[in-house]
């Protein structure tokens, strides 16, 4: 049995506060208020170790660093910030589905990725 640090538990804790998909950078400032003393390397094995455990996912956004959320969210699409680079879950479907796609192929699940410029960058 693996002991939990006080790290892990700092960031899992940024994790339970923030509302949208975080770079390793912003995990890392935020999980420093709890934890003052966290270097980088320890935020890269600790988020490892929540993604092998199911507790987070990794986002990936085609060319740009990966990001990460919780786990246990509904299916949802995100929304790329061409100016400020942070990502914003879309926790609704902006797109319908036609129905001719519905009665070709049975979807299950749906990656999309919105790009463009959020509301504090407009």
């Amino acid at each position: 049995m693996k002991r939990e640090t006080r790290q892990k538990q700092a960031i899992a804790e940024v994790f339970s506060i923030e509302e949208r998909p975080l770079s390793i950078q912003e995990i890392l400032e935020a999980a420093s208020k709890f934890a003052p003393n966290l270097s980088l390397a320890t935020v890269y094995r600790n988020l490892k170790i929540l993604v092998e455990q199911g507790v987070i996912k990794s986002v990936e956004i085609p060319g740009h660093a990966s990001r990460y959320e919780r786990a246990d969210l509904e299916q949802h699409s995100h929304f790329f910030c061409e100016k400020c680079d942070k990502v914003f879950d879309v926790m609704y479907d902006l797109l319908s589905i036609p129905k001719r796609l519905v009665e070709q192929f049975e979807v299950q699940r749906h990656n999309c990725i919105l790009y463009g410029c959020c509301k504090s960058c407009k």
